[in-house]
């Protein structure tokens, strides 16, 4: 019973880092997509 709860456990760490890494992965491809954005207008403000 214990054995199967801690399988139980492990399983549900591993899908939230999963779901954590997904999540970082988006935030800093939205991130750099912000970055690209103000430096192209910081290009044209020029």
């Amino acid at each position: 019973m214990i054995l199967k709860s801690y399988k139980k456990a492990c399983y549900w760490v591993l899908n939230f880092l999963l779901l954590l890494e997904r999540f970082c992965r988006v935030y800093y491809s939205l991130l750099n997509l912000a970055r690209g954005k103000a430096k192209a207008l910081r290009i044209k403000a020029k």
